[in-house]
């Protein structure tokens, strides 16, 4: 069975809302999201239910696309300023993105602390989906309950939004 199978098969069990997941599945256990369900959430108002958060180094972003992926959207198109959040991996796998204060955290971040608010679903993406999935299972293990996989990674966010 195809991913996209696999997506539409789970999107019947989600709650009907406009936060919720369109095209939402599992893939080892994490949850999956696809591009038109992420365009459409960075198109929401502020309530979104999800934060998307890249776990690439920035110089990676710049040195792939030129720009980060909310560059795609034209500003009028974003629900923030910053539709997007960026957290490396490697303060993912350590442990440090959570070690600050929720107000810290927030402002570092621009971001609740995942920790003192689990009411948002992190959306993690990366350039193919290998490490957003690391970032899944490792803030889970961090006690972060809601997480979700961009698998289409970067290189899909390009080949979608750039046609």
């Amino acid at each position: 069975m195809s991913l996209l199978s696999r997506v539409n098969k789970f999107a019947s069990v989600l709650p009907n809302s406009r936060a919720s997941f369109a095209r939402f599945s599992s893939l080892g256990g994490i949850p999956v999201v696809d591009s038109p369900t992420l365009y459409s959430h960075l198109q929401a108002s502020n309530d979104s239910k999800f934060v998307t958060v890249d776990v690439r180094p920035m110089e990676e972003i710049r040195a792939t696309y030129g720009r980060p992926i909310d560059a795609y959207l034209e500003p009028e198109e974003l629900s923030s300023e910053e539709a997007i959040k960026y957290v490396h991996l490697d303060e993912i796998t350590s442990g440090e993105w959570l070690e600050s204060s929720p107000e810290d955290f927030e402002e570092e971040f621009n971001f609740p602390h995942p920790l003192h608010n689990n009411n948002k679903t992190i959306v993690f993406i990366c350039r193919g989906g290998v490490r957003s999935k690391l970032a899944c299972e490792v803030a889970r293990q961090q006690g972060v309950g809601n997480v979700a996989n961009y698998l289409e990674g970067a290189a899909g966010w390009d080949f979608w939004w750039s046609k």
